[in-house]
């Protein structure tokens, strides 16, 4: 944990040096005494958090092992929450990052940047708005019937600086990727 980190999301001074997943487990139980973090159980949706660009490695790991997960990527001056992904039923990120290569052939480069490059520090009212953002998407996505969290597949939520307001895009599965021959996952639920 770094100090841009406190007082966003319930990180507290003492945080500061310590490992996030334990300082974020600290803040679920603060809120939530009952609530399980061990890794005993399959999850129902992983959501992962990183700077600049996703690691295509993390992304094909949970998409090869039909996990339903929900990016949030944060960079200097946005961040994107989303898409959820269902393997085999929607667009995966490499989906996103064809689509992003056919308009700048430079993209794969850029990405690589990115995934190298040191974190940014978040700016606190975009990562309350992210964080919403995400806590509603898995919700979604764990209460609500299948049929209807397959609608939202392929939409993501574009936060970025001055306002902070959400702007959606949907995307769509890239004919080059493949990620649709993943056995489709059943969301949770």
């Amino acid at each position: 944990m770094r100090s841009v980190d406190v007082g966003v999301c319930g990180y507290r001074w003492s945080d500061v040096g310590s490992v996030r997943e334990r300082a974020a487990v600290r803040v679920l139980r603060d809120i939530a005494p009952d609530v399980r973090t061990d890794s005993s159980a399959e999850p129902d949706v992983v959501v992962v958090v990183e700077h600049g660009a996703a690691d295509p490695g993390r992304t094909e790991l949970l998409l090869g092992t039909g996990t339903v997960h929900l990016p949030v990527l944060v960079r200097e001056a946005d961040a994107v929450v989303g898409p959820l992904v269902v393997p085999g039923t929607g667009p995966c990120l490499r989906c996103l990052d064809l689509h992003r290569a056919d308009a700048d052939a430079c993209w794969p480069r850029i990405v690589a940047q990115l995934v190298a490059a040191p974190p940014a520090a978040e700016v606190g009212a975009m990562a309350a708005v992210c964080a919403g953002l995400a806590a509603a998407a898995v919700l979604r996505a764990v209460d609500e019937p299948p049929a209807r969290t397959r609608r939202r597949i392929g939409t993501t939520f574009e936060v970025g600086l001055p306002d902070v307001l959400p702007r959606t895009r949907t995307w769509e599965v890239h004919p080059d990727c493949g990620c649709t021959s993943h056995g489709a996952a059943a969301v949770a639920g």
